[in-house]
């Protein structure tokens, strides 16, 4: 029998089957109703075993089990005889996640998670530590239970007060279920492991060495970590730990094993490396065992301030500005205040700025203090700046020192040659060490060219004398004061000058009139005084004021000489006098005075002349000027018309220039004869005047007005002869020049004429002009005009008039014509013009030309118009005048030519010529296209050509002809586009076919043939509108042929042709262009589908069917059996005929009155058809053959055998079956048939040969299987020539009921549940009611609950009976549940039995060692055989260990007893009665424990100062009493509380252990003293105690240390501790810098340690000689105690506080090398560390220098630091910090002073130009940077970089700017120091261009080149562009290029 079993997940479960008898069989095993060897089912393994001695065993084994394979598993044995028999259990999976085997946590409250995994429901479960059971009500022990969710459980036990040093803890979690007895455990060791020394959340670094601290406790499992790690700004896995063997900047030191459960690691980051390293620092503690993360976090920040400039500094005037930055890192908080303090430097009198800054995003904060004037500042200060940080505060001092020189003299200019003094002051702290004097060229040497220089320490001043100056000495004169440093070195100077006068102009001077001149004055090296202007004779001067004429001019300074100018602008007589200027202190006093004579050369006479002449008269014109002999020279030019300069005898002209006879004149006369040549001519003449005394600022000579002189004549129009559009209007004019008399008269063809004349406002000016109008001109003519002083002057014009001639056309649509203009009588060649209605020029097609033969002339373009429009002919004629223009009017129209056509044969169609938008008439004509040939003209003049009966000739090409008649004339004809008319035909169109057929009988052919044109195409055949080489019609094929001479021939085969062939058949031609033709025929095809050869009936009655397919309705069917027709009217047979429905007909025959046992029947059925002489047969024999004895609709079982029998009737046909068959659940022909040799659960008998026509076959179902064989069986006859089935069906139902639990059964205790399981098979009817009933064990009094169930889809139906508890349950009852069907009652019985046992004991806690006895009682209907008491590790035998045993069968009541107990006696003692059989046998446990009280501490017990001490008292085997603290002697014992430092943790309970523990913090001489732990029921009672002595072990004496040593002293550092003898074990250790450990005798440390002479301290001491290598060293000493009286519960050590020694050393700044722009300033300082009389001196190139040097507030704090700035720096130079104290420490800076150099540009808009920035004079590379206005970075263009040979370096870029605007380049050093942004100003200026200009010979003209927003001056020059050449300089300077008289050569 099965029973009901948990299985855990990790391991496989097997279940175990058993049997009787041994008459053979099978066993099958099912799982959820599925036999396990079906092939979804993998996991199950079957071993069936076989019967043996009547015992079978069988085996199913899951593996491997998991969560979803809980459900139900049946064995079922079959035998050969009998029903079968089986057993069915459900069983669920309870799975528990084991825990890690170890768990690790740094937590003061640690949680361990059990998971639980299954569908039932755990009913309890139980935490164990260390063995003993943990609820929430045990003391640090927190239960969370947890409830089953979606198959999951977890249930949690929380475990506070944990600390490191605690032992592991082995936790397990079992849970227990009401389902079965068994439990799921699982466990693990839980060990504390976390980090107990933490990094300090902030680190800080002012340079100083950093060190940090870790450790991590390992608890009582002390592993070392796998690794111990060390970070920076760790990010990720990928990050790399810091490798402090490679770096140099780190030292780690980590433990090497674990000590007091510690492992600890320090990380030191060197001082020098510590400012560089800020960030976020972590150390790490990894376990392979282990995921957790161990590590701790410190943040690091540098906090480092820097003075600028470095202390000490020097300033030598000016304002002075000090500032300090600190660096607190980016991304940290930074300072809260910022203050400046100065001793007694910053009083409340001093004024001065500070400006506090702001904390930067980029971690600095910059402080400065401003003195605006170096007044403000003492000679010697020092200055302190603070930053205050919330936790620190961080200073920096700056020493300053003031250098001043100041200089003054008594005479800066003399103006004599009287000597001078120069005094220079030095003012300041300290005392120059020499004082130099030197000039721009050259240093002064005391006593050298008569110079004197003296120089007093005391008074600190020095003086520079010379007795006898001369100009020579004009000089500035520098003294500078030699300092002991170079840098700041303070220098004063002073301008010395000896002054001269002197006049520019010569002492008679002249200018010529209206020009402008310039009188100038020099007095050389003064500019104190002023220079006054006087004009007059001595003693009646006047002071020259300004004019609009005069302007005095602004002094100038310009290479030592001051200049003072008059300009007079334009001169004339009354500026014409004596000038003197002066070099006074005031306008009324004379210092120098010079002089000059100022006189005016102008014109005394100009040139007069006649304004007419006659020809042939002599002219003489003259003029004359002022004029000096002395030193002034004249030359004399004669003009005509301004430009044109005569000369003397040449031309006529005759030319005479001298002097007068009084010498103060020059005369000049020109004379000639008058000629017509002269041409109407203005003379003038030019006097140039030069020599010594001569001067003019803008030209030097003077030109006369213009003489006009003319002549009398008469002009007309510059053409004679004019041209005239007949009809049209011509006006010309003469103009007669002469006196006021003139007048003109007109002559037309020799006759005075009149009409049309005006003379308009008649003479004026010299001429009068006559017009002359023509309003229609009409025929030649010539005109002639006639002057009125002298008739021989006329002027004749000739009138030539012409006619124009245009003619407007219309015409096609994109058609190119030509267009004519003609000109007819003119006696001379005109020019065409044309142009479009949009007014664009139209070239000329061709035109004919003017000829003497041929006058008349044409111009002609082409022209393709689309729309209607307007071309415009202009005629010009000979002489240039323009015609009036003439519209010619261009008509145009569209031809819609015919398209091509594709037509059939037959079929009418039409071309059509259509004309749209035509303003005139049209005309058509229609032709055919011939080949070879003139086309043949259609006589077709309509716009359509109808062709009503195309034929396939027809075919060929067609176009129309359209003649326009417009505007009187016709146009064209224009041809329309051929079309192309395609006729086609299908000349053997297809027939139309009946086919008569038996499937794939025959095969078919249709034939298709096209005629018609020859352009290629395609043909497809279509199947019933599919075309053919579809995939789907394999049975078509199709040739497609090709075009050959217009034919084209193709065929379709059908084969095989089948009944569903028919239908239409088409072949279709397709072409390119045009409708496809077709031609379409319908075939069908006639089908019988034959009969079968033999035809087999079961039936009474049997009916034939024929059957015909096709489209065809048959006309007739005849029916034949045994060869004689057969109707309707035959007795025994009725013939149906069909009709056509869906393609089909069915004829049947009907035959009456069969029996299997008549003979056969041969059959025929003929189709005959209306269509076809064809006709259609099929035949048949027809036999009996059917089932004869049919299987019962239903069968049904309960685990008995079932007989099934079936029986075939075979006629008279006596065939044998082929096979016989039998099946369950059938389904397809796939389907397995039964197998009864191989499967003992069925016996098939058959029979072997017909009998009485009959076949019998007879299936028996074994009773032991037939429960498990439920389903569908079918019997089956089959014969292999005939495909009928003859087959019976029935059902087998099974009707199988089971319990849960089996009977009997049993149960100890709790709820109880019956249940029954009724299996009655899927899809069919279930039981109708259900029912418990059980004799007298179920009365009215008894309480319990019944669930019916309901039948389920899988074909059972479920039903329990359930009591809540087993009081309900009788000790021995029988169950019956009933299931009630329509037609049967099945039922089972439940036996059920119950055990219970119970257990008590007086004495569960003893705590002495009185006896115990443990009850243990059954209850129940059976009697035990016997009892056995237990415990977890041995069985209890009666007498053995003092232990009695007892039992009786009467009361059924157990004992066991033990009279003196041990604590070896603790236990948990569980009595079990043993049953007849050992399932369900009933247990009860007690527990027992017997209690023992210990101290864990020694009596005399050590701790470290400052350190954490536990003291512990545990209890064995008692949680009912408690543990109170006690402290002080006996008899003074006071009880302890918790304090602040003092804490008592809760009792916890471990290993069947209490213990309590007392943890005091910091161990201090407070808490020193003897502790007592009480075992008591309150505070006041004692059960029993334990004792602890507590003492301190602390420092006595701590190091101290000077701070300061020389390099050599001997240095002893010392400091001793408390110490005890016993017990107590120390040892010392000597740190430097905190992490470097020193040893005894290495590297020249001794180190000595011992206790004193009392015994009660131990004393060490560290010695060692002071060296540079120390470098600034903190010390200090490490006491380390162990033995087996000390104990700290975090560390075994004390740490002493730090004696800090430093040695003398000097720091200066990082780069020794700084660059700086000459003129900028630049700071840079040195600190030295030292005593505090350390101070700094500086040099400068070797020699002492002081100034600029500011040591700031001095010496402070070890250390004094000194800035030297330099305000302007000019030269290179190298400087030397150096320590007071030992003068061999020094740093040297080096000064590389270098130039920017960029040009400003001004550029034409939109110019690209490029803009330079340059760097000379340094020694190493720089990079530029670029911005624009806007501050965006502007990409380099190009770089000229650094290099050794050319050191100069620049940087361009490229830009294109289109308004005013500002480029900045950024020069950086190599240090990265940027200097000074510098702007580049770009300007932008506009030119506008000149314009293209037209213009007519003669007529003056300008052309233009304006400049607008320029700021500089322009200056100009034109060029005429050359094509192959360079281009011509025209040598013009003006924005405007003035051409006066233009020529066409100057086009261009």
């Amino acid at each position: 029998v099965l029973f009901s079993d948990v299985f855990s997940s990790d391991i496989s479960s097997g279940i175990n089957a058993e049997y009787g008898d041994d008459t053979g069989g099978s066993v099958v095993w099912y799982y959820e109703g599925t036999a396990v060897s079906d092939a979804s089912l993998t996991t199950w393994t079957q071993t069936d075993g076989s019967m043996s001695g009547g015992y079978w065993e069988s085996t199913l084994l899951l593996d491997p089990v998991t969560i979803s394979s809980g459900g139900t598993v049946k064995c079922e044995f079959s035998f050969s005889q009998g029903d079968a028999l089986d057993s069915e259990t459900s069983f669920v999976v309870h799975q528990i996640t084991d825990l890690d085997a170890s768990t690790f946590s740094d937590e003061e409250t640690h949680v361990v998670t059990c998971t639980y995994s299954g569908t039932d429901e755990p009913s309890s479960v139980v935490w164990t530590v260390d063995g003993s059971t943990k609820t929430s009500d045990d003391e640090g022990y927190t239960v969370s239970e947890g409830s089953l969710s979606s198959d999951v459980r977890n249930d949690e036990l929380s475990i506070s007060g944990r600390a490191y040093t605690d032992a592991s803890k082995a936790i397990t979690c079992t849970y227990s279920f009401d389902s079965t007895s068994d439990t799921l455990q699982a466990s693990t060791t839980l060990y504390w492991r976390g980090i107990q020394t933490e990094l300090n959340a902030n680190y800080y670094t002012d340079g100083t060495a950093v060190t940090m601290n870790c450790a991590l406790g390992v608890g009582s499992d002390g592993s070392m970590p796998n690794t111990i790690s060390w970070y920076l700004d760790y990010t990720d896995e990928s990050s790399e730990a810091i490798d402090a063997g490679s770096d140099a900047s780190y030292t780690i030191t980590s433990s090497e094993a674990v000590e007091s459960s510690l492992v600890s690691s320090q990380l030191v980051i060197e001082a020098d490396m510590a400012s560089t390293l800020a960030g976020e620092y972590k150390c790490d503690f990894a376990f392979d065992d282990d995921d957790s993360a161990y590590e701790s976090v410190g943040d690091l920040s540098v906090r480092l301030v820097t003075t600028d400039p470095a202390s000490p500094s020097y300033t030598v005037g000016g304002q002075v500005v000090l500032s300090c930055v600190v660096d607190f890192g980016a991304g940290r908080t930074g300072p809260t205040a910022v203050a400046w303090t100065g001793a007694d430097a910053l009083t409340e009198s001093t004024e001065y700025t500070v400006s506090e800054g702001s904390n930067g995003a980029d971690g600095t904060r910059t402080t400065t203090i401003t003195f605006d004037d170096v007044d403000d500042v003492k000679y010697a200060s020092t200055y302190t700046c603070s930053f205050t940080f919330d936790d620190d505060v961080y200073d920096e001092e700056i020493q300053l020192y003031v250098r001043l020189a100041s200089i003054e003299t008594e005479a800066e200019y003399p103006h004599t040659n009287a000597g001078f003094t120069i005094t220079c002051t030095f003012s300041g702290e300290e005392t120059p060490e020499s004082v130099t004097w030197t000039t721009a060229s050259d240093t002064i040497v005391n006593g050298e060219d008569d110079f004197v220089t003296e120089f007093s320490d005391s008074t600190k001043i020095a003086k520079l004398t010379k007795s006898s100056p001369s100009s020579d000495d004009d000089a500035s004169y520098t003294c500078t004061f030699e300092m002991s440093t170079d840098a700041d070195e303070p220098t004063a100077s002073q301008n010395i000058v000896v002054s001269l006068l002197e006049m520019s102009n010569p002492s008679s001077y002249y200018g010529a009139d209206g020009k402008e001149i310039v009188l100038a004055c020099t007095v050389k090296n003064d500019e104190s005084l002023d220079i006054y202007w006087f004009i007059g004779e001595d003693g009646s001067e006047t002071q020259v004021t300004a004019t609009s004429n005069l302007v005095i001019g602004e002094e100038d300074f310009a290479s030592d000489v001051v200049t003072s100018e008059i300009t007079i602008s334009a001169l004339s007589s009354s500026e014409v006098g004596r000038y003197q200027c002066r070099l006074s202190e005031t306008e009324d006093t004379e210092v120098s005075t010079a002089q000059v004579n100022l006189d005016i050369l102008e014109f005394e006479t100009e040139p007069e002349a006649e304004l007419f002449h006659s020809t042939g008269d002599t002219v003489e014109i003259s003029c004359s000027s002022s004029y000096a002999s002395s030193g002034v020279d004249v030359a004399v030019q004669w003009f005509k018309d301004t430009s044109t300069e005569l000369s003397d005898s040449v031309d006529g002209y005759t030319i005479v220039s001298a002097a007068n006879s009084d010498g103060d004149e020059w005369e000049s006369s020109l004379s000639f004869s008058m000629t017509d040549a002269l041409d109407d001519a203005m003379f003038s003449c030019r006097y140039t005047f030069t020599g010594d005394n001569v001067g003019s600022a803008d030209s030097d000579y003077i030109e006369s007005s213009e003489a006009e002189l003319s002549h009398q004549r008469i002009e007309g129009p510059s053409d004679t002869t004019q041209y005239v559009v007949s009809g049209a209007a011509i006006s010309f004019a003469c103009t007669a020049f002469g006196n006021s008399d003139t007048t003109i008269s007109w002559n037309k063809d020799g006759a005075a004429y009149s009409t049309g004349v005006d003379s308009g406002a008649g003479w004026a000016s010299g001429s009068i002009t006559s017009t002359l109008t023509i309003d229609e001109a009409d025929s030649d003519a010539t005109y002639t005009c006639i002057h009125s002083e002298d008739t021989d002057l006329t002027v004749t014009i000739t009138i030539d008039v012409y006619e124009i001639d245009v003619t407007n056309k219309e015409v096609k649509s994109g058609e190119t014509t030509s267009l004519d203009c003609s000109v007819s009588d003119i006696d001379s060649g005109v020019t065409f013009a044309w142009t479009d209605a949009s007014g664009d020029a139209v070239t000329e097609d061709s035109n004919d030309a003017y000829s003497d033969s041929d006058k008349d002339q044409s111009s002609s373009i082409s022209v393709t118009p689309t729309e209607d429009t307007t071309y415009t002919c202009t005629v010009t004629d000979a002489i240039g005048v323009a015609a009036a223009p003439v519209d010619v009017d261009m008509k145009v129209f569209t031809i819609t030519s015919p398209e091509d056509t594709y037509i059939e044969a037959g079929v009418a169609t039409s071309l059509v010529c259509a004309v749209s938008g035509n303003d005139g008439d049209a005309t058509f004509a229609w032709f055919k296209v011939v080949d070879d040939g003139a086309d043949t003209d259609l006589s077709i003049s309509t716009a359509t050509y109808d062709i009503t009966d195309p034929a396939y000739d027809d075919s060929g090409s067609y176009y129309c002809q359209v003649t326009m008649l417009y505007d009187g004339s016709n146009n064209g004809p224009f041809d329309s586009d051929s079309a192309y008319l395609y006729v086609r035909e299908i000349s053997t169109p297809l027939e139309t076919y009946t086919v008569a057929t038996l499937p794939g009988d025959s095969s078919q052919q249709f034939v298709c043939t096209f005629r018609g044109d020859d352009t290629g195409g395609s043909v497809v055949w279509y199947y019933e509108g599919t075309a053919v080489s579809d995939a789907s019609l394999t049975t078509w094929t199709q040739t497609d042929g090709s075009m050959s001479g217009g034919y084209w021939e193709s065929t379709l085969l059908l084969d095989p042709v089948t009944i569903s062939s028919g239908g239409t058949v088409k072949c279709e031609f397709s072409f390119s262009q045009g409708d496809a033709l077709d031609s379409e025929t319908s075939f069908v095809v006639h089908q019988i589908t034959d009969l079968d050869a033999s035809t087999f009936s079961d039936e009474e009655t049997h009916v034939v069917t024929c059957t015909y397919s096709g489209t065809d309705e048959p006309s007739s069917v005849v029916w034949t059996v045994d060869g004689s027709t057969k109707t309707s009217d035959d007795e025994g047979y009725t013939v149906s005929e069909g009709s056509l429905s869906s393609d089909v007909r069915n004829d049947e025959l009907s035959i009456s009155g069969r029996a299997y046992t008549d003979a056969s029947k041969a059959i025929t059925c003929t189709y005959s058809f209306d269509s076809t002489s064809d006709t259609l047969q099929a035949s048949t024999t027809l036999y009996w053959r059917g089932i004869q004895t049919e299987l019962n609709a239903n069968y049904y079982t309960d685990g008995t055998a079932v007989t099934m029998n079936c029986a075939l009737g075979v006629g008279s046909d006596g065939s044998m079956p082929n096979t016989i068959s039998w099946y369950l659940d059938y389904t397809d022909e796939s389907s397995e048939a039964i197998d009864a040799g191989s499967d003992a659960s069925y016996t098939i008998t058959s029979s072997e040969a017909v009998e009485s026509s009959l076949v019998s076959s007879q299936l028996v179902i074994e009773a032991d299987m037939a429960s498990t064989l439920a389903g569908e069986y079918k019997c089956d006859f089959a014969f292999d020539d005939d495909d009928s089935a003859y087959e019976s069906v029935g059902d087998l139902s099974v009707r199988l009921v089971t319990t849960d639990p089996a009977s009997p059964s049993y149960t100890v205790g709790g709820q109880v549940v019956l249940s029954c399981v009724v299996d009655f098979g899927a899809g069919r009817t279930g039981p109708t009611a259900v029912a418990w009933t059980g004799a007298d064990a179920l009365t009215e009094s008894t309480e319990y609950t019944v669930s019916e169930g309901s039948n389920g889809a899988d074909g059972t139906r479920t039903t329990t009976i359930t009591f809540d508890d087993v009081d309900d349950v009788k000790y021995a009852s029988t169950y019956t549940c009933s299931f009630t069907f329509d037609d049967d009652v099945y039922d089972e019985e439940i036996q059920l039995y119950v055990r219970l046992a119970s257990i008590e004991t007086e004495a569960e806690y003893p705590h002495t060692n009185a006896g115990f006895t443990i009850t243990c009682t059954f209850s129940g209907e059976e009697t035990p055989e016997s009892v056995t008491w237990t415990t977890a590790s041995d069985t209890i035998v009666n007498g053995e260990d003092d232990f009695v045993t007892e039992f009786s069968d009467s009361t059924k009541i157990a004992k066991l007893t033990k009279s003196s107990p041990s604590s070896d006696d603790d236990a948990s003692y569980t009595c079990t009665f043993e049953m007849s059989t050992d399932a369900d046998e009933p247990t009860a446990s007690q527990n027992i424990v017997v209690s023992l009280v210990e101290m864990v501490d020694p009596s005399s017990y050590y701790g470290a100062s400052g350190k954490q001490i536990v003291l512990q008292c545990t209890v064995k085997n008692s949680e009912t009493l408690d543990i109170y603290w006690f402290k002080g002697d006996d008899g003074s014992e006071a009880k302890v509380d918790d304090t602040s430092n003092l804490v008592i943790g809760a009792e916890t309970f471990t290993d069947d252990v209490v213990t309590s523990s007392l943890t005091i913090s910091a161990l201090s001489s407070t808490e020193v003293g003897r502790y007592e732990c009480r075992l008591s029921e309150t505070e006041d009672t004692e059960v029993s105690t334990a004792q602890v002595n507590l003492d301190i072990l602390e420092f006595e004496t701590e190091p101290e240390a000077e701070l300061f040593h020389s390099t050599g002293d001997t240095v002893e550092i010392s400091c001793s501790s408390s110490y005890a003898s016993s017990g107590v074990d120390v040892a010392v250790q000597w740190f430097k810098d905190t992490s470097t450990e020193l040893s005894d005798s290495v590297d020249g440390y001794t180190i000595v340690s011992a206790a004193n002479s009392d015994g009660d301290e131990w004393e060490s001491s560290l010695s060692f000689s002071m060296t540079d290598a120390l470098d600034d060293a903190m010390f200090s000493c490490r006491y380390t105690f162990t033995g087996d009286n000390v104990g700290s519960a975090d560390s075994d050590y004390i740490e002493s506080s730090e004696a800090e020694l430093s040695h003398q050393r000097i720091e200066g700044p990082s780069d020794t090398t700084q660059y700086v722009v000459s003129g900028a300033a630049i700071s840079f300082a040195c600190t030295a560390f030292g005593n505090s009389d350390t101070t700094i001196s500086w040099n400068k190139d070797g020699a002492a220098y002081s100034t600029g040097v500011d040591s700031g507030a001095g010496w402070a704090s070890g250390s004094i630091t000194s800035t030297l700035t330099i305000d302007e720096a000019d030269s290179d130079a190298t400087y030397t910090c150096i320590h007071s104290e030992d003068t061999d420490l020094t740093v040297t800076i080096t000064i590389d002073v270098y130039e920017i150099d960029v040009t400003n540009k001004e550029v034409k808009s939109g110019e690209t130009t490029s803009l330079d920035c340059s760097v000379s004079d340094i020694d190493s590379g720089v990079t530029f940077a670029w911005t624009d206005a806007s501050g965006d970075a502007v990409t380099e263009d190009s770089n000229d970089a650094y290099s050794d040979s050319d050191k100069d370096q620049s940087s361009s870029i490229s830009v294109t700017p289109t308004e005013d605007t500002t480029y900045t380049c950024t020069v950086t050093d190599a240090i990265g120091v940027a200097a000074a942004p510098v702007d580049v100003d770009m300007k932008v200026f506009t030119i506008t261009s000149p314009e293209d200009t037209y213009i007519e010979a003669g007529v003056a003209t300008s052309l233009v080149c304006a400049v607008s927003g320029n700021d500089g001056d322009a200056t100009f020059a034109w060029f005429k562009v050359v094509d192959d050449g360079a281009d011509t300089d025209l040598s013009i300077s003006t924005a405007t290029y003035d051409i006066t008289d233009p020529a066409y050569d100057d086009s261009g």
